[in-house]
């Protein structure tokens, strides 16, 4: 029941663009959960809810590397004496992203 609740909530979500007085013919919507729903924020915690434990596979000299989330924003965080290795910590979190997205 709920799995048919949810696609029926997502099922035919078209979005359209307007510049000055010009709009576009509307478009499906093929990823995403629709704004300023209440059902929205919590479909999108289910679907990203595990995005941390990426953290997980890292090594050792990749701890410094944190995960932070604001509503729909996640950005992940380093921190180093040298700029380059924070740039490698956080490139090694997402060389990992792919498979994620790919689950």
């Amino acid at each position: 029941m709920l799995v048919q609740t949810v696609s029926s909530f997502l099922e035919g979500l078209r979005f359209f663009v307007t510049i000055e007085d010009v709009t576009w013919n509307p478009r499906p919507i093929r990823a995403g959960v629709p704004q300023r729903s209440c059902l929205s924020p919590c479909l999108y915690a289910v679907f990203t809810d595990d995005i941390p434990t990426l953290t997980g596979q890292l090594q050792d000299w990749e701890e410094d590397v944190v995960l932070a989330l604001y509503a729909d924003d996640n950005a992940y965080l380093a921190s180093s004496r040298r700029a380059e290795l924070a740039v490698a910590k956080i490139q090694r979190v997402l060389d990992l992203l792919p498979a994620w997205l790919d689950k």
